[in-house]
């Protein structure tokens, strides 16, 4: 039941946020063709008895305009841009776009999502509670390992779930591929997030999961030519990414990030129509790892 009455929530709260205002009745429509609706109306008393609860449940207020035609809008819309509520959201609606159309379910093509498995549910019960968790872990290419360690956050990133851990031994950060942990427990060992840090800051200059290099953030200057331009213009590399040059013939865009061999792949995967202006030393990585691609290739 309660899953059900969230269902709900989440379609009010995604319904409109897709408009800059929209009316009661025009909610209620889209209520009545929706799956969770089934064709029945939605009356204004649950309608504000939901409104009540987001702003309860969910830290999400929506408010009517004072005049006519009395439109809703969500007033903290800032907030939805949290990775963690718009990621939820985005979800919803995915859900919602293969529950209202199974006639049709063989022509909507989705990308695998990766499983929040039993090893994630340990992980973040570890980070809730402050405790540190051990795991017996399979990197790639090395040796098996055991460790004790410090869960600080998890990150989603190419369609692979990480766990980001501190080791109090050497104080610094180290990542985890939660696929490649083999066994996980958490301890009753206590521990406490290092003041100073952010793992939204940590991250903010990188393309992956790298961040955790020994790399530092620097201005990036890509110039693009062809097609490429306008995929890019529609779905930025990075939130950093911001138009320098634009002309007929290319456009150059600016990042923040740091050149590590996460985006060296990335910039090769453009190939001939993307060239590093700065820094050189990112240049000069991507030449040797397009010679490489070359000779393997030839």
């Amino acid at each position: 039941m309660a899953g059900s009455i969230y269902r709900r929530y989440m379609w009010m709260v995604n319904t409109i946020r897709q408009y800059d205002g929209i009316t009661f009745e025009e909610i209620s429509e889209r209520w009545t063709r929706s799956s969770l609706g089934e064709g029945t109306a939605l009356s204004k008393r649950t309608f504000h008895n939901w409104l009540n609860a987001i702003s309860d449940t969910l830290g999400i207020d929506i408010a009517c305009s004072g005049t006519a035609p009395y439109k809703y809008r969500i007033e903290n819309r800032g907030d939805l841009k949290a990775d963690l509520m718009e990621w939820a959201l985005n979800a919803f609606s995915i859900g919602q776009i293969a529950t209202e159309n199974k006639a049709i379910k063989d022509r909507i093509l989705l990308e695998d999502i990766p499983s929040a498995d039993w090893r994630l549910d340990i992980i973040l019960s570890a980070m809730r509670n402050g405790h540190r968790i051990r795991m017996a872990y399979q990197p790639f290419g090395r040796a098996p390992m055991e460790l004790v360690t410090e869960p600080y956050a998890v990150k989603l990133s190419r369609k692979r779930w990480y766990v980001i851990c501190h080791s109090e031994k050497k104080n610094k950060e180290y990542s985890f591929g939660i696929d490649r942990i083999t066994a996980i427990e958490e301890t009753e060992e206590t521990f406490a997030v290092r003041k100073d840090y952010s793992a939204e800051r940590v991250f903010s200059t990188c393309i992956g999961i790298s961040a955790l290099d020994e790399y530092q953030p620097t201005e990036v200057r890509l110039k693009i030519t062809g097609f490429l331009r306008d995929y890019i213009d529609t779905l930025p590399l990075h939130a950093s990414q911001r138009l320098v040059e634009k002309t007929d013939e290319y456009t150059i865009y600016a990042y923040d990030l740091r050149p590590d061999y996460e985006l060296v792949d990335i910039i090769c995967g453009m190939g001939n129509c993307c060239e590093v202006l700065q820094p050189l030393e990112l240049r000069r990585k991507v030449h040797l790892y397009a010679l490489e691609i070359a000779k393997k290739n030839k």
